[in-house]
């Protein structure tokens, strides 16, 4: 009976119809779990058939960002296997760094693609945070198949990228100085019209205190602007806000 229900509920068989659109390299990103750290660290997941066609294969490539003795970089190379639940839609990705003896878990949402490929997931990772003091860790990890320029801080896709890789809730907590140098470092952004008419009602009507801002994110999202802005200005707001990145 076991075996039954993982077969039909559980797939890893990479000719199942789940898999089309999945199959494939793409580019992988993700907050350092090192606390102090202002780096968003690049590396590439590719997800194909096993040698033995047996099941989906995954290999994930990590820059460090750090250099080995001979002034090379320094990258993690991991190995695993992928399971699609069809109860839980969801992805499943187990990996194996065997030189170091790491296993981290990788978890997305699935969706059925057809005729098309997948463009981009926000996946959940469960590992071991870097650095000398190993402690359990969970942070988001971004599937894109465009690669993006994280190299710099001052980046725009670095600072679009860095609030959306935030561990978050729905509401944005931000002191008012960061509150202050948002305004001020990115003021061509929020001088637009309807960017600054939405944060006058926002801070019209929402502070609770003269210290923190408490933004409700839906207000962001239901406003009648066009969707790439609302999507930069909730992420420009996480970025500059209180929440930890991990």
């Amino acid at each position: 009976m076991t075996e039954n229900w993982e077969n039909d509920m559980l797939i890893s068989d990479p000719s199942h119809p789940v898999f089309k659109g999945y199959l494939r390299k793409f580019e992988v990103y993700f907050n350092s779990t090192i606390s102090s750290e202002n780096q968003i660290l690049h590396g590439t997941l590719t997800l194909q058939p096993s040698a033995n066609k047996r099941y989906c294969a995954a290999e994930m490539i990590l820059d460090t960002g750090k250099k080995d003795i001979n002034g090379n970089p320094n990258y993690k190379r991991y190995r695993g296997k992928v399971t699609v639940s069809l109860s839980m839609s969801a992805c499943y990705c187990v990996l194996t760094e065997t030189e170091i003896g790491e296993i981290c878990f990788l978890v997305f949402n699935h969706l059925f693609l057809f005729k098309e490929d997948l463009i981009c997931r926000m996946a959940c990772a469960a590992t071991v945070s870097s650095g000398g003091n190993k402690r359990p860790t969970m942070h988001r990890l971004l599937l894109s198949r465009a690669e993006l320029d994280v190299d710099h801080p001052d980046s725009e896709d670095f600072k679009f990228l860095r609030g959306q890789l935030m561990l978050n809730t729905s509401d944005i907590l931000i002191e008012k100085r960061a509150y202050d140098k948002f305004k001020k470092e990115e003021q061509d952004f929020v001088e637009k019209n309807e960017i600054r008419e939405l944060l006058d009602e926002l801070e019209g009507g929402t502070w609770e205190s003269l210290q923190v801002y408490r933004i409700d994110e839906a207000k962001i999202r239901n406003a009648d602007c066009r969707q790439e802005e609302k999507i930069r200005l909730i992420s420009l707001l996480r970025n500059y806000s209180m929440k930890r990145k991990i």
